[in-house]
């Protein structure tokens, strides 16, 4: 399963640039109504992931644009994995910067350490969907996906509705009394993984040119109206999730939402959901304004004595207004993909990619200043300037 025809299709199909709104928003930081009698003594863990591929597979079957949007059908996988580990910074991402297979992290300004890639930028069940509720997902729709234009509103349905007809299936199944417990545990391990699988699949999409550019090849992000090319759209998918998906951005976005947020049962679990919305969004602009020549696409290459760093925010806004109390209108992404080579997404083509000492340290301080807990580099040296010193 690939994840392909996502920006690529809208760009075909239609204006979609109500997104713009949402950038302007984000840079400040079938059931029938019936009831049925269900037999619980016929209820049991192959019936219930039937009665989900189904609901699934009659969403697809209603709109041949989901069907060429191939995501949604990731919900199909039923019986997956349980993996509590769940990481918000990709570990094969971080590989650059090992040293003996260890990291070297600074945790919140205070520590040095040597760690590896399994235990940071990660939490247990980070991506839980669990506690989400019907009444969520109509919130969901109401704030984010209503008011966008024909064909990105169907897309993004594509991400609620599976999830909605999931948890109308087991509400309808859980009001008979007959019901095993097996069917509560197979709804909780199915909610608590299906958006790490979606993460890791993002990542599968994307690794081909995150290689690429990390080898010092940037030629398939400027190549993207040749039919066979598919690196440009899933790197640049697998960009915008790594910007949504962190524990940094969760919390901005909380705050953002304000008194919005409190009307979900749980925030924590909305946001997990959110995160391909908001990605779909982002990333479709990003994308089309690399293809209106309004942003484009500068390899870094570090000519200096100090390495580039990164952090547990690793794709950052360097555009973002820290120093007064206003939006962020303005966009210019920073990627750092290795100690020597990163990615910045910009309004103007750089003629000098060479970085020096001083520019280096200016991308790394970006890094650090947007970090939430965690910085990370391949020696010790790097990350002696940020750490905390009462007397500074």
């Amino acid at each position: 399963m690939r994840v392909l025809n996502l920006f690529r299709y809208c760009h075909m199909a239609g204006d979609c640039r109500g997104s713009d709104a949402f950038l302007s928003f984000m840079l400040i930081s079938s059931i029938g109504n019936r009831e049925r009698k269900v037999d619980g003594a016929r209820i049991n863990r192959t019936i219930l992931a039937i009665c989900i591929v189904f609901a699934i597979t009659q969403n697809h079957n209603n709109s041949s644009l989901i069907c060429r949007f191939r995501v949604p059908l990731l919900f199909e996988e039923v019986n997956m994995e349980n993996k509590p580990n769940q990481h918000y910074v990709w570990q094969k991402y971080l590989e650059p910067w090992k040293k003996n297979g260890k990291l070297v992290c600074l945790r919140n300004k205070k520590d040095i350490l040597r760690s590896n890639s399994r235990n940071v930028a990660s939490q247990r069940y980070f991506y839980n969907i669990n506690n989400l509720t019907l009444n969520d997902c109509n919130l969901i729709r109401r704030l984010f996906i209503n008011n966008q234009p024909e064909p990105m509103k169907k897309l993004l349905e594509g991400w609620v509705n599976p999830i909605e007809q999931l948890l109308q299936i087991y509400d309808l199944v859980s009001k008979n009394r007959k019901v095993d417990d097996s069917i509560k545990a197979l709804k909780e391990l199915t909610l608590k993984n299906l958006l790490e699988e979606l993460h890791m699949e993002i990542e599968t999409e994307g690794i081909e040119g995150l290689l690429k550019l990390q080898a010092g090849d940037i030629s398939f992000l400027f190549e993207s109206d040749k039919e066979d090319m598919t690196e440009d759209v899933e790197f640049i998918l697998y960009l915008s999730f790594q910007y949504f998906r962190t524990k940094k951005i969760k919390q901005s976005v909380e705050e953002a939402l304000r008194e919005y947020a409190s009307h979900f049962t749980s925030f924590d679990n909305t946001f997990n959901l959110l995160v391909p919305i908001f990605s779909t969004l982002f990333g479709y602009n990003v994308f089309e304004r690399i293809k209106r020549k309004e942003l484009y696409c500068n390899l870094l290459e570090n000519a200096s004595d100090i390495s580039f760093i990164t952090g547990d925010q690793p794709v950052v806004n360097i555009d973002a207004n820290f120093d007064a109390n206003q939006e962020t209108t303005d966009l210019s992404l920073y990627y750092p993909l290795s100690p020597t080579v990163s990615l910045l997404i910009t309004r103007s083509q750089i003629d000098d990619v060479k970085c020096s000492s001083e520019k280096v340290k200016e991308y790394n301080d970006m890094i650090a200043r947007q970090a939430l807990e965690l910085i990370f580099a391949n020696d010790a040296s790097d990350l002696t300037p940020y750490v905390y010193r009462e007397d500074a």
